[in-house]
């Protein structure tokens, strides 16, 4: 079976994520290709402002200062001086658990190449090399992020004494690893660069994305050098470079850039140096596949197809997000009519993106509820899918609850339409939350955006207490959302003293709006 993205159609092409949607941007295929990236690239060292959590709770619509999500508590990650257990069933079992959490969704490591280096070092016991580091990484994430058999630890909660055998062991491997880091930082290879991003996915399993950020640039910094110092030596045949190299290239390369994205959709922190080198790079290569494997598609197959759709969606959201930043305040008749336009645009490219998905990753999109999905690989893509959806409608949203607007009847009717259907989108993206299992990579962000999303619903609720805000009133809000924004709040009462990350900040804040909040319809 063929994966049926395309690489250059629909919208859909790997052209650099900064580039805006707007009609009069320079296409002009004769331009010098550097100035052309001059012209459509930010500066990397220029701050950046999001759509995230701290920009939804500033919103008019609330009372100054309700309180300010923290970005990190300060307190280091323990680091025991005891080494851990490394017989080669026990390094194979974390090893194992680490594919599956991690590995699946961001492909940037060989597993031929990591089945060598655990039996190495199962035999030869730590040495001082990145392969050490590598390993250590690898495990320390598989053992911190096992699914909780009753109720999940929260090790930043827990004495010492009290952490389980599998927590005890994450931060001994994290002990080993960190002080290997120093040999990765030094070297300008891909293992290096592989180290650096697990260490900043180890940090994001740790709810602290400042270290995260700063692992993932340094790794993607690391991958940049390795590139340019391949590329700046004589021409290579292409027939001579290993397809395994430019796989794992390619994917630490994604891998580390995502996961800036990610953090810096939330923080205003500075751009990274993989924008001005991301259109030299191609799609991910797919693995190497038996007819059969296509046929009856193997895992391997399954997450790249994965990997590569989440590229696509990563590239859509940022085009929405640059496209959306070029409305500050209240917009006027034309910049509105400019945002609707973009929302056309961009609500065409999303359908293409979803229709183009292979079925092995397809998913139901949602009608009037969400269903529970088992399949990890749907429930993000699905995850992918509401978050566009709903990023599409917020700028309507924010203008609704921020501002008084003199526009035509017509196109009043246009922006409540839009707002009112993201307010939807936000019920569906609490409702397909679900409860934290286990730590992982990924719940900081998304304990942040379901926030964003809880505030959101909040905030309309409370917009018959604002005379100004003339549109607000017309908005409609979903009947069930109280209800769903409780229960998302129980469901995260488990993280409810997590001072890292914010996560009780989160919690207290979604608190603060349900003591207010008024459920009802339009008026």
């Amino acid at each position: 079976m063929a994966l049926a993205l395309s690489a250059n159609g629909n919208g859909l092409s790997p052209f650099p994520p900064s580039q805006a949607s707007d009609a009069n941007t320079n296409t002009n295929p004769t331009t010098d290709h550097s100035t052309r990236l001059s012209s459509v690239l930010p500066s990397p060292h220029l701050f950046a402002s999001s759509e995230g959590l701290d920009s939804v709770i500033g919103w008019h619509v609330f009372p100054p200062g309700i309180g300010k999500v923290q970005v990190d508590n300060g307190i280091p990650v323990p680091m025991p001086d005891e080494l851990p257990p490394i017989t080669f069933q026990q390094l194979n079992r974390l090893q194992k658990n680490y594919r599956r959490v991690v590995h699946n969704m961001k492909p940037m490591l060989d597993l031929d190449t990591l089945d060598g280096y655990v039996t190495h070092v199962s035999e030869n016991v730590f040495d001082s090399t990145t392969r050490t580091c590598l390993v250590a990484l690898v495990c320390a994430i598989g053992a911190l992020c096992q699914e909780a058999t009753t109720t999940m630890e929260i090790p930043s909660r827990l004495p010492v004494t009290e952490r389980n055998h599998d927590v005890d062991i994450a931060y001994r491997f994290w002990s080993v690893a960190s002080k290997r880091l120093g040999r990765a930082m030094s070297q300008n290879t891909l293992e290096s660069a592989q180290c650096l991003c697990l260490a900043g996915i180890w940090f994001m399993c740790n709810l602290q994305r400042l270290d995260a950020w700063k692992h993932f640039t340094m790794s993607g910094n690391c991958c940049y050098a390795a590139i340019l110092a391949r590329t700046s030596m004589a021409p290579v045949d292409p027939q001579f470079v290993s397809p395994i190299s430019q796989a794992i290239e390619q994917s630490i390369f994604y891998t580390a850039y995502k996961s800036e994205l990610e953090i810096r959709y939330e923080l205003a922190i500075p751009g990274s140096v993989l924008e001005h080198i991301e259109d030299q790079l191609v799609f991910p290569s797919p693995p190497m596949l038996s007819e059969t494997q296509l046929e009856e598609p193997h895992e391997d197959a399954i997450t790249w197809y994965y990997y590569l759709s989440d590229i696509a969606a990563r590239h859509l959201i940022n085009r929405i997000i640059n496209a959306g930043f070029r409305v500050k305040g209240c917009p006027t008749e034309a910049q509105a009519q400019v945002l609707l336009r973009d929302y056309k645009i961009f609500s065409s490219q999303l359908e293409d993106w979803y229709e183009s998905l292979p079925q092995e990753i397809s998913f139901d999109p949602p009608d009037s509820s969400i269903a529970p999905e088992s399949n990890p690989f749907k429930l993000v893509m699905r995850s992918r899918y509401l978050f566009i959806s709903e990023l599409l409608c917020r700028p309507f949203v924010r203008i609704c609850l921020n501002y008084f607007l003199d526009f035509p009847e017509d196109l009043i009717v246009e922006i409540t339409s839009r707002a009112s259907l993201g307010l939807q989108f936000c019920v569906w993206r609490l409702q397909s939350a679900g409860k934290p299992t286990r730590l992982d990579h990924g719940m900081w962000t998304g304990i942040r955006n379901n926030t964003a999303n809880a505030m959101i619903l909040i905030g309309a609720s409370r917009r018959d207490q604002h005379s100004t805000l003339n549109v607000a009133s017309r908005l409609w809000l979903p009947e069930n959302c109280r209800p769903v924004v409780e229960t998302f709040l129980d469901g995260l009462e488990i993280l409810s003293e997590e001072t890292r990350g914010g996560v009780k900040d989160c919690y207290d804040l979604i608190r603060w709006g349900l003591d207010g909040f008024e459920d009802k319809g339009s008026s």
